[in-house]
């Protein structure tokens, strides 16, 4: 089973600033998974690919508790300054931006020190800590923020985002429910649900959560695209390509949309679609190993073997994952020896 670590930009959703500090939707970090599996069966002659969940199979029930995780490692005590805390903040929410994380973090630190009790500062840490991938103290930081503003339904959302991101699907839910209870036209936190439930296997909960999401904010293009991926994993054809399409129609540099898509051609046998798809992804992010890959089994049907030698080739330069290299190594081989159809 293939676990894909990386994203386009469109799966980051904006969320509006609370305190000074920009809150965030999802952050796609396993958005193709499954997808070595889909190749392998269609190797296999069998029509309906699956596209990526991850996790174990089934709904889970909802937590009614969230963990209390303290930093590892303590922060270091801030240098005496002579900066008021408001000017701290503000500093470090420009940072944040700027996306120099540790001077964020240094800055909200440093505004802790003169103001103890300010949730804007634990949540603006909290979110560099996030954007560091220090996913503990992060954590850490969005708690004490909630224990001073637990009516904000945008934090218990960002702890959720940091639960997703450890894999802990259930504390995640959990946080992403608590969000919806406080504000119900929370587009993103559907969204952020539908996720966690995808990969957990709630495959049907997914797709309500998308299409409450869509309801809420019709023109919200990564909640096309992931029921688009529910339906696949469904094995609704029709719907996964409409949601696509959808997806496209508000975002054409979606390469996630793309991607899907042509895996859904792909289990269709249309290869020739498939092709464009896979193409169209690869010019908007030429390092996508799955989709090299991908485009590179469909070429290798259509006898092209020349340009499927390159992809899988290329594939193998832009992926560690050991399942994906062996597979494409093993095509590498076999294409190697084949003699290209006229």
């Amino acid at each position: 089973m293939l676990t894909r670590k990386t994203c386009s930009t469109s799966s980051f959703r904006g969320l509006p600033r609370y305190g000074g500090a920009r809150l965030h939707g999802i952050r796609c970090w396993g958005i193709r998974l499954f997808v070595l599996c889909s190749l392998l069966l269609l190797l296999l002659g069998c029509a309906a690919a699956s596209v990526p969940p991850s996790g174990s199979a089934g709904a889970q029930t909802d937590p009614v508790t969230t963990q209390d995780i303290r930093p590892s490692v303590a922060p270091a005590s801030p240098a005496p300054t002579d900066l008021p805390a408001d000017a701290y903040l503000s500093r470090a929410a420009d940072r944040y931006d700027q996306h120099d994380f540790d001077g964020a973090i240094a800055d909200y630190t440093h505004a802790l020190a003169l103001q103890p009790r300010s949730a804007d500062a634990y949540l603006g840490r909290g979110l560099a800590y996030y954007g560091a991938g220090e996913l503990d103290r992060a954590i850490a930081d969005f708690t004490q923020a909630l224990t001073l503003r637990p009516d904000v339904a945008t934090i218990y959302n960002n702890r959720g985002l940091a639960y997703y991101d450890k894999d802990d699907f259930d504390h995640a839910i959990a946080d992403f429910t608590r969000a919806i209870a406080l504000q119900p036209n929370l587009a993103e936190a559907y969204y952020n649900r539908g996720r966690a439930r995808y990969d957990q296997g709630a495959i049907d909960q997914a797709i309500e959560d998308y299409t409450q999401a869509l309801t809420l904010r019709p023109n919200f293009a990564a909640a096309y695209t992931w029921r688009g991926y529910a339906y696949h994993k469904h094995g609704d054809l029709d719907r996964a390509i409409a949601d696509y399409d959808g997806a496209l129609a508000l975002d054409q540099k979606s390469v996630d949309a793309y991607f899907g898509r042509g895996m859904v051609y792909l289990a269709q046998r249309n290869v020739d679609r498939a092709d464009e798809d896979f193409s169209q992804a690869l010019t908007l992010r030429p390092d996508d190993a799955s989709a090299l890959c991908s485009r590179g089994l469909v070429r290798r049907d259509l006898g092209r073997h020349e340009a499927a030698l390159a992809d899988f080739r290329a594939c193998l330069e832009h992926t560690n994952d050991p399942a994906l290299r062996t597979w494409a190594a093993q095509q590498v081989q076999l294409l190697s020896k084949a003699p290209e159809e006229p």
